[in-house]
């Protein structure tokens, strides 16, 4: 079959090769993104198949005799043969925006961008993020300045060939539009707020202990004759009730190591010596805040979860958590709940401090003009009768969200918060959620230098956290969203067209009644046996063997029916090769010449 060639330049404007001819050897499809890959072997004279370096980033179509467009694309390679020697230029190791990211002084850090605006111009902005151990910041500038005028511009690479002395041609290698999604590292701050450094601090909720040997003996001293006191820690905001004169709130400087005594705060007060046999009750904890959104700024984004590092203390099968731990959003400290959520007690490991998500009752509007939020965390059960099950909650010591620490306690009523002794913040992240198809659409718009529109008719419902760091690539994260797929629990596939435009849809379902045959002949046929011309190279069908592998009766699976995730042609030899869903290797479908 005769298979023509148009060639656009880098503005897209049709370019015509004179004087060379060209054979298109094979070229593929994926049910994400369309066409993937193509070769073509070109030949001319030599100044004619030298000029090929220049065409680097060119658009290709391939066309079949129809005229039909059976692939569509860039070059993205060309391998020149000259006698023995070859040389290759490729766009895959170069890039013209790069940063580093590095250690100093035990800080990571990133340095700021820098590139070479001619290459931009030329091909398209290609990003590079590196890495260095420990470095100066002038240090990783200089890095950066080197690696970037090294590889600003494709680097020719010399060959020495098996066999030559056989003219001069050259082989065009060529990649589809979607693939340069990772050229582009994409980057979405919005959708969490938090405090992301967890150095182990520790902030119990919910701790009680109510008892008759409990006494005040000195100015600043608690006893019990048991070891419950240990339950209680420094820091700690103590209430006191049942006394005839030390009612209030105390913090803990200290408890022994015995846990049958601990120092209070009195440097406002001192305690009243009290003995023992009264019912005395201390706790801690029954609920904290901190102040959330402190230094806020962006376009307003919908948070839908609170995640917190918390742990479970239960000191015996006797005792048990059997209330959840609670979070609740409010505007700020004086305003009214806004959005909560609950944890159940039976998710919350008592071993070891995890991060755990918890789900919001509505989303909570974020932006700067709704000013600072409030996170508040208690039991829904607020102090159970003892100390030997409570809530330990992750807290930061260093106070990296608030320069002051604004980590709050109380262990009473509504109005008796105070502030943690010593300052601290709570370690915890507010994230924000977005429909995956309202995500994908945002990265397109931003990171799809070459894509044209994009057309998503269909909603997942289902939503995932909108924020990236950055470190990862626009196509890496588009797969990712295609893989989480819809509600249907099927996934999303994509199709970027000859003009260039993106179409997402979601992967069709088995139906025997419209399931194309591929038979023995290695011909291709429609599901009314209309022939299927091969060259187009179809994807995103489901294809039955059925000369091949008769289906057996009791097995599970359907080896005679697969769905075409990927596909190859082979010009020479008339082959459509398909490549199963979830299958490592192509079918082994012989391929002859002729």
């Amino acid at each position: 079959m005769p298979f023509t060639i148009e060639f656009k330049d880098r503005n897209f404007i049709g370019r015509a090769l004179t004087n060379m001819s060209f054979v298109v050897n094979r070229y593929s499809h994926n049910v994400i993104g369309g066409p993937k890959e193509a070769s073509i072997t070109a030949y001319g004279s030599e100044e004619d198949i030298i000029s090929l370096i220049e065409t680097l980033r060119f658009g290709v179509t391939i066309y079949n005799d129809t005229p039909e467009p059976v692939w569509w694309g860039m070059i993205s390679s060309v391998e020149i043969r000259v006698g023995w020697y070859g040389i290759n230029v490729s766009l895959d190791e170069m890039a013209n925006k790069i940063l580093v990211s590095y250690i100093r002084w035990g800080e990571a850090k990133d340095s700021a961008w820098q590139q070479n605006e001619i290459s931009i111009g030329t091909y398209g902005t290609k990003e590079l993020k590196l890495s260095l151990s420990d470095a100066e910041d002038e240090e990783a500038k200089q890095y950066v300045r080197v690696e970037l005028d090294a590889k600003k511009y494709p680097i020719p690479e010399l060959q020495m060939q098996a066999q030559g002395e056989g003219g001069l041609s050259a082989t065009i290698h060529c990649t589809g539009w979607f693939e340069t999604l990772g050229w582009i590292y994409y980057n979405q701050p919005k959708g969490i707020e938090g405090n992301f450094k967890t150095t182990q601090g520790q902030q119990r909720i919910g701790c009680k202990v109510k008892d008759d040997t409990i006494s005040f003996i000195a100015a600043s001293t608690i006893t019990h004759s048991g070891s419950l006191l240990m339950n209680f820690a420094a820091g700690d905001v103590l209430r006191v009730m049942g006394t005839a004169g030390n009612n209030g709130n105390w913090t803990i400087e200290s408890v022994d190591s015995s846990g049958g005594s601990l120092e209070v705060d009195i440097s406002s007060a001192s305690l009243v010596t009290i003995a023992s046999g009264t019912v005395f009750e201390l706790s801690a904890g029954s609920r904290i805040r901190q102040v959330a959104v402190y230094n806020f700024s962006g376009s307003d984004w919908a948070a839908r979860s609170i995640q917190v590092l918390v742990q479970s203390y239960i000191a015996s099968s006797t005792f048990q958590t059997a209330d959840d731990l609670k979070a609740t959003l409010y505007r700020d400290f004086t305003g009214a709940s806004i959005a909560s959520g609950s944890l159940a007690a039976s998710l919350i490991s008592t071993s070891a401090a995890e991060w755990h998500d918890i789900e919001l009752s509505s989303s909570v509007m974020f932006s700067t003009s709704n000013g600072a939020h409030w996170l508040y965390l208690e039991r829904t059960n607020p102090c159970p009768q003892n100390a030997s099950s409570y809530y330990i909650i992750g807290i930061d010591e260093e106070k990296s969200y608030h320069p002051y620490g604004a980590l709050q306690i109380q262990s009473g009523s509504p109005s008796s918060f105070a502030y943690r002794q010593p300052r601290a913040d709570l370690n915890f992240r507010i994230i924000g959620t977005q429909e995956t198809t309202e995500q994908i659409t945002e990265i397109i718009r931003t990171s799809g230098q070459f894509i044209n529109a994009i057309d998503v008719p269909i909603s997942s419902s289902v939503y995932t956290s909108q924020y990236r760091d950055g470190s990862k690539t626009a196509l890496s994260e588009l797969q990712s969203l295609m893989e989480t797929g819809t509600k249907n629990n099927r996934r999303l596939l994509a199709y970027v067209d000859v003009d260039r435009r993106l179409k997402v849809y979601e992967e069709p379902v088995y139906n025997a009644n419209a399931t194309y045959v591929l038979k023995s002949d290695r011909r291709l046929y429609t599901p009314g046996w209309a022939d299927v011309d091969r060259s187009r190279c179809i994807t995103g069908i489901y294809i039955s063997l059925t000369d091949m592998f008769p289906q057996q009766p009791g097995r599970l699976a359907r080896f005679s029916e697969f769905f075409v995730e990927e596909a190859e042609y082979y010009t020479e030899s008339d082959v459509y090769l398909p490549r199963s869903k979830n299958s490592r290797n192509p079918w082994l479908i012989g391929i002859e010449k002729g």
